[in-house]
């Protein structure tokens, strides 16, 4: 309860606790959805406790009996590093959404058809108001080569294969 009201930039916890254990706080803490680091510390390490440990989201495991200032040192600033990964890719994700959020807008209410073909002359983008006034769907055109579309938009074939050719 306290890690979530409460931000931390890394949670020790150890692996024995009076009542239950480590593992049992680690995944009630990862279930709420909390993603700070946590390094779960033990007496008795063993592989399958690490392993442990880590399938139920720890950053690190360290054994006490190896601990020294330095290791501790480099753990902590290894799971520091690792948050403030993740911090910067969920930014990045949350840009990237809002902007495609707006192109999405942009181009539903553009009075045009803005359009993109792969290499090979298939539409892959075919949107905007100005769909409307050909009397086409995007999703009918998507996948189409633009040879098809000849009679409905004169010249485009013609300037795709100027273009694919280094004509402008």
């Amino acid at each position: 309860k306290k890690a979530k009201e409460t931000l931390y930039d890394c949670i020790f916890l150890d692996h024995h606790l009076p009542g239950g254990t480590g593992l049992d706080v680690l995944r009630e803490i990862r279930n709420t959805g909390l993603k700070t680091p946590i390094i779960v510390m033990t007496t008795h390490g063993s592989l399958n406790n690490a392993v442990d440990a880590m399938k139920c989201g720890a950053t690190d495991y360290l054994v006490k009996s190896m601990l020294t200032p330095e290791g501790m040192a480099q753990s902590l600033l290894h799971v520091l590093r690792l948050r403030e990964k993740e911090r910067i890719q969920e930014e990045l994700t949350r840009k990237l959404r809002d902007t495609q959020q707006q192109l999405d807008t942009v181009i539903a209410n553009s009075p045009i058809v803005l359009f993109a073909l792969d290499q090979n002359g298939h539409f892959t983008l075919f949107d905007g108001q100005g769909t409307g006034q050909l009397g086409m769907k995007g999703s009918e055109i998507i996948g189409r080569h633009i040879s098809e579309m000849e009679e409905a938009i004169p010249g485009v074939p013609e300037l795709f294969r100027a273009g694919m050719n280094g004509r402008s």
